[in-house]
């Protein structure tokens, strides 16, 4: 489920993905970092278009963070009652990539998120982020009402920290769920994740 497109930069470790509108880039390298598309990821409901719609982004999104174009898509979540958004990287893919995750740094995996002004649902609703790799399960909850303020912007909204794996072997799996509350919510746009070594 991997490649790296040409518009992505020099340094680009491939591995092709067919999809519907052919073969296409799905997780890149880019300055250290690990984009990964939403196409990479399984959304619950995604396939009607009730609930959520694929989107292209304009050539200039995230401009102002980054010297380069990172998605090329997204997906807008219209409504749904039930969020849950789930992915998972292959760990002896990303070491024949020579993507290893060092065991000697800590990482974290933000979700790109942009809310449109009409976004709703959001208020007092704690939305949980989890990860696991074959060392360790993280979860941490936050609110993004506030984020919501701020609509039509990017926001980097943090997922979890952790450390690189000490295998290459298993998963690294991430996700962003709020299915407790069965509240209906919509108006977020999700670009996809970003796993990068922290400062």
């Amino acid at each position: 489920m991997e490649g790296m497109d040409a518009n992505h930069g020099d340094k680009a470790h491939h591995v092709d993905v067919d999809v519907q509108s052919g073969t296409e880039t799905l997780v890149w390298e880019k300055h250290g970092a690990i984009h990964i598309s939403t196409k990479a990821m399984s959304i619950a409901w995604a396939s009607d278009n009730r609930f959520w719609e694929s989107m292209d982004l304009p050539n200039d999104d995230f401009k102002e963070k980054y010297e380069y174009k990172i998605f090329a898509t997204a997906v807008e979540l219209k409504q749904v009652s039930c969020l849950e958004v789930v992915g998972s990287v292959d760990l002896a893919k990303l070491a024949e990539l020579s993507l290893s995750l060092s065991h000697e740094k800590t990482y974290e995996i933000v979700y790109h998120i942009k809310f449109k002004v009409d976004a709703f649902g959001w208020q007092n609703l704690p939305v949980t982020f989890a990860l696991f790799t074959p060392d360790e399960q993280t979860r941490r909850s936050e609110v993004l009402e506030s984020r919501r303020g701020h609509s039509n912007q990017w926001h980097e909204v943090h997922g979890n920290d952790f450390k690189g794996p000490k295998t290459t072997t298993g998963k690294l799996s991430f996700g962003m769920f709020e299915t407790s509350n069965q509240k209906w919510k919509g108006g977020m746009i999700l670009a996809g994740v970003t796993i990068r070594a922290k400062n």
